[in-house]
């Protein structure tokens, strides 16, 4: 169930991410690494398998768009993972986008470097473009 004020709303999927930690559109990670790093599946070696659990979902699926690019610094593989709720449960909210950064690590697993969550209001309700403002 999504997480809203009575008169501002910020979109928190069921089972989803952490809320914010203070800093406008910032999610923290540590406490999920930590889970990561305990966690033995196959999941915790594919960056969209990470993300999708850092989303509270078993998989991206139709009701979301993802685009993942991969880039390799330093000898380091790292991927930024944009995903976009077309649909959020609350009726102020039209699009929730998440951007995760993801790096390799040693034995082939990932974990998340940051994320950061934006929204789009409904019209009517707030701002148009994606912003971590809270929507009206």
């Amino acid at each position: 169930e999504e997480a809203a004020t009575t008169s501002r709303a910020t979109a928190r999927p069921r089972g989803g991410p952490p809320a914010t930690s203070g800093r406008a559109g910032v999610l923290p990670v540590a406490r999920f690494n930590a889970r990561l790093e305990r966690a033995g599946g196959a999941w915790a070696r594919s960056p969209l398998a990470v993300a999708a659990r850092f989303l509270g979902r078993d998989r991206l699926d139709v009701y979301m768009t993802s685009v993942a690019t991969l880039e390799r610094r330093d000898g380091r593989d790292r991927v930024v993972v944009t995903t976009t709720i077309a649909r959020a449960r609350d009726d102020s909210i039209s699009a929730i986008r998440y951007v995760l950064a993801l790096e390799s690590r040693p034995g082939g697993r990932w974990r998340l470097r940051s994320a950061r969550f934006t929204q789009r209001c409904a019209p009517g309700r707030g701002h148009q473009a994606f912003s971590a403002d809270p929507c009206l």
